[in-house]
C-alpha cells in the first residue's frame, strides 16, 4: 500500500518562546509516518521525526518522535491529540494539541508494535512543555 505524503506545520513552547516548525511527513494506511522537519528554533534546524496516528474511540492521538541530526541533543516525544466529532471525523488531516518532552537521544520506534524503547538519560527529564501540529491543513 502507498503511503500519503502530507505538510506538517506548528510550534512548540520552550522558555516563553513559541518556536516553529515544518516539515512534510509520508503515512502508511496503517497511520505510521515518517518524514523531515525544519524546526527554526533548534541548533540543529533539519530533523527526522516517525512515529504513529492512532484512532483511539473518539480521540486521535499523533505520536511522535523529533531527532535532531547532532548525537549531543536529545530527542523529543511529542504527544497530541484531537477530538473525533461529528463535524471533524475521523482523518489524518487536522489540528492536534498535546506536549512534548525531552528524551534520552537513542530512541528506536517499532512501527509493527507501536513502540519506543529508549536508553535512560535523567539529565533532561522534566524539560518539555506545551506543542501544537497541524497535518494537511
Amino acid at each position: 500500500m502507498d503511503a500519503i505524503k502530507m505538510d506538517l506545520y506548528g510550534f512548540y513552547m520552550q522558555n516563553d518562546a513559541q518556536n516553529q516548525l515544518d516539515g512534510s511527513i509520508d503515512i502508511l494506511p496503517n497511520g505510521a509516518f515518517t518524514g523531515e522537519i525544519f524546526d527554526y528554533g533548534s541548533v540543529t534546524p533539519e530533523q527526522k521525526i516517525m512515529g504513529h496516528i492512532i484512532k483511539d474511540k473518539n480521540l486521535v492521538r499523533l505520536i511522535f518522535i523529533k531527532s535532531p541530526s547532532s548525537q549531543n541533543l536529545a530527542n523529543l516525544l511529542y504527544q497530541l491529540e484531537c477530538p473525533i466529532t461529528k463535524l471533524q471525523p475521523f482523518s489524518f488531516k487536522r489540528a492536534f494539541k498535546g506536549k512534548w518532552e525531552a528524551l534520552p537521544y537513542k530512541i528506536v520506534y517499532d512501527s509493527n508494535y507501536k513502540i519506543f524503547t529508549a536508553q535512560i538519560d535523567r539529565s533532561v527529564a522534566g524539560i518539555g512543555d506545551e506543542a501544537e501540529i497541524n497535518i494537511g491543513l
